[in-house]
């Protein structure tokens, strides 16, 4: 299970040549992580808590989950991205109806950019985990600069924050793909803006757009109309039930 390509991982294991796209290459990877992290991974009830605090996603809201990062990353093939390169998703998100934007990033210059050059409807819909957070600076990185348990346990909060989206953006990092393991959903909803073969910004829009119409119709439905749909199905497992 590998987030990116390692510089020392050989061709010869790394053949996502042979695969229609780096989506249908990471499923395997990921499908295992989601079901190592399902089968033997339990938070602490003070992170989910705080997770439920910095990301509260109301029934009916559509969210979108950023990882961003501002560092230098390193391996021959990894890519910096920047966060400008970000805005235009986060803009054809809203466009599209969407509500909430949670942005995880363990960069303190990242975000400054964010609030300061992104318009005012995409900042408005933000959330992190606040100020209070240890972030890098410009002098500094991370693990330099607070204790290792405050600093693990921010990013865990980070990892289950971006899970609770329907929609994922990021580069290859392992808070993103660990945000996979949680909710495997997110694979395919989902771009890493270091794939040559992501999905195009327009796509992007028409899928919002479509979880957004499913989402309010899910919500529309009465408590009658959902009895009347799995009604038969829990006739059935009555039926065959045993006791």
């Amino acid at each position: 299970v590998r987030a990116w390509r390692y510089d020392d991982v050989s061709p010869r294991v790394w053949k996502i040549d042979e695969y229609e796209s780096g989506k249908d290459f990471f499923e395997p990877m990921r499908r295992r992580g989601h079901e190592i992290v399902q089968k033997h991974f339990r938070f602490q009830p003070f992170l989910v808590a705080r997770a439920d605090e910095v990301n509260p996603v109301p029934s009916g809201e559509v969210c979108l989950s950023v990882h961003m990062r501002n560092g230098q990353k390193k391996g021959k093939y990894r890519k910096r991205v920047g966060p400008k390169v970000f805005s235009p998703y986060l803009e054809e998100f809203v466009m599209a109806g969407g509500k909430r934007i949670y942005i995880a990033t363990d960069s303190s210059r990242a975000l400054q950019f964010a609030f300061k050059n992104f318009p005012s409807n995409v900042t408005s819909l933000i959330r992190t985990q606040g100020d209070q957070v240890v972030r890098t600076s410009k002098e500094w990185p991370l693990h330099m600069i607070d204790n290792h348990h405050r600093v693990n346990s921010e990013a865990l909060v980070d990892i289950i924050a971006l899970s609770r989206c329907q929609f994922l953006i990021h580069t290859s990092s392992a808070i993103a793909e660990a945000a996979i393991y949680l909710n495997f959903d997110l694979h395919e909803k989902s771009i890493n803006l270091e794939d040559e073969d992501s999905m195009a910004l327009s796509d992007f829009g028409d899928v919002i757009k479509r979880i957004v119409e499913r989402t309010d119709q899910d919500t529309t439905t009465t408590p009658t109309d959902k009895l009347a749909k799995v009604g038969p199905i829990v006739q059935r497992q009555l039926e065959s039930a045993r006791i």
